[in-house]
C-alpha cells in the first residue's frame, strides 16, 4: 500500500516538474525561474493538503478498525470539508500576499511578474488538490490504495497532455501551464 501512495504522490508533484521541463523549452530563463519561485508557494499549499490527507487517512482507518463504519463515514465528510476550509483561507491569505510572498523568497522584477501571473491562475485551484488528496486518504484508508493512485495518475497524464499543447500549441506560454495544471488537478 506505500508503493502506490508514494507512486500518487509523485504523480502530483509531476505535474509541478512538467510545467518546469516545457517552460523552459521556452528559452525563456526568466519564466523559468517564475516556475521554481511559484513551486515553492505551490508546494507549501500543497503541504497542509498532505498533512490533511494523513489525519484521514489515520481516522478512517482506525474508525474501520473499530468497526465503526458510519463515524468513518462522518470522518470522510468531516476532514475533507475542514481541508477544503484551510486550503481556501491559506489560499486568499497567498493571493493577498502574493508580491510579498514571492519577494521574501528572492524573486523580483519579470520573474516574480512571471511567478504572480502563473499563480494567481493557480493558486485558486489548491482546495481541488485538499479534496483529491482527502479522498485519495480514504481510499487508502478502506484499503483501496489501488484506485487512489490511478486517481492520482489521470492527472499527470492529463497535464502531460494539455502542458505541450497550451504551452505551445496554443502559444500560451506560462498562462498555459498554468490551466493545464488546473485542468489536470480537476481531474
Amino acid at each position: 500500500m506505500s508503493g502506490t501512495g508514494a507512486i500518487g504522490l509523485m504523480a502530483l508533484f509531476l505535474v509541478d516538474l512538467l510545467d518546469m521541463f516545457f517552460i523552459s523549452l521556452l528559452g525563456e530563463v526568466e519564466l523559468a525561474a517564475a516556475i521554481g519561485f511559484a513551486g515553492t508557494l505551490i508546494f507549501f499549499s500543497t503541504s497542509v493538503s498532505i498533512g490533511t490527507s494523513i489525519a484521514m487517512g489515520a481516522l478512517v482507518s482506525r474508525a474501520l478498525g473499530a468497526n465503526e463504519a458510519e463515524k468513518a463515514r462522518q470522518l470522510t465528510v468531516n476532514v475533507m470539508i475542514f481541508a477544503v476550509i484551510i486550503c481556501a483561507i491559506l489560499v486568499s491569505l497567498m493571493l493577498w500576499q502574493l508580491p510579498q510572498l514571492l519577494a521574501m523568497i528572492g524573486a523580483t522584477g519579470n520573474v516574480a511578474a512571471a511567478a504572480t501571473d502563473y499563480l494567481v491562475i493557480l493558486l485558486p485551484s489548491a482546495p481541488f488538490i485538499a479534496i483529491s488528496m482527502s479522498a485519495g486518504a480514504a481510499l487508502r484508508g478502506i484499503g483501496d490504495a489501488r484506485r487512489s493512485m490511478i486517481a492520482t495518475l489521470i492527472g499527470g497524464g492529463v497535464n502531460a497532455v494539455l502542458d505541450p499543447l497550451f504551452i505551445f500549441g496554443l502559444s500560451m506560454g506560462m498562462e498555459g501551464a498554468a490551466i493545464a495544471s488546473v485542468f489536470a488537478r480537476l481531474a
